[in-house]
């Protein structure tokens, strides 16, 4: 697994602090656009952000992105929580991990890449973290917030290899994987 660490978000926006036992979901996320996680992270932290204001309140930020060739970039600490599923305090509970998406609303295809390298990253979060559920940005929006679905991770991702992956790979009861 390659994980690059990106202090600079970590040094400019703050999440809220947990315990490691409060964490036991996954949320996966697309990035509905973009060319890179390293412009996406470029993005962030620029001073001319539109969404700064947000992201100094914690809201949209996430610990986890993995680019197309299937690196992973961290870009916050997991014992912090963000608001990054229209889910409210429910995020209090999960980790975020953002997919980079060539097509506006999540249409682009994920690489080989990228779920091999998510595949790395559960397996090791589950080995970390009481994580017993695996779900997507649209399960949790619906949910726990009463919102209408929103295409993310999108039409693209493939559900059914994550499933695979967790059923061979990781020993724990109860891990439901579901779009």
């Amino acid at each position: 697994m390659i994980l690059i660490q990106d202090l600079r978000l970590r040094q400019k926006y703050h999440g809220m602090s947990r315990s490691i036992s409060d964490i036991n979901e996954i949320t996966v996320h697309g990035s509905g656009g973009g060319s890179s996680s390293m412009a996406l992270i470029n993005w962030m932290a620029g001073e001319n952000c539109e969404r700064k204001e947000f992201y100094l309140k914690g809201i949209g930020l996430f610990p986890f992105t993995i680019d197309f060739d299937g690196k992973i970039y961290q870009l916050m600490p997991v014992n912090d929580w963000y608001y990054h599923s229209d889910a409210g305090l429910h995020d209090s509970h999960t980790i975020g991990i953002e997919m980079m998406n060539s097509g506006a609303g999540n249409t682009g295809k994920y690489t080989d890449a990228q779920y091999a390298a998510l595949n790395e990253l559960i397996l090791d979060l589950t080995a970390s973290y009481p994580i017993t559920d695996i779900h997507s940005h649209d399960a949790n929006r619906r949910m726990f917030s009463g919102m209408p679905q929103k295409p993310c991770p999108g039409i693209n991702f493939n559900w059914g290899q994550l499933e695979e992956y967790v059923t061979e790979n990781i020993n724990k009861t109860m891990l439901i994987v579901r779009g």
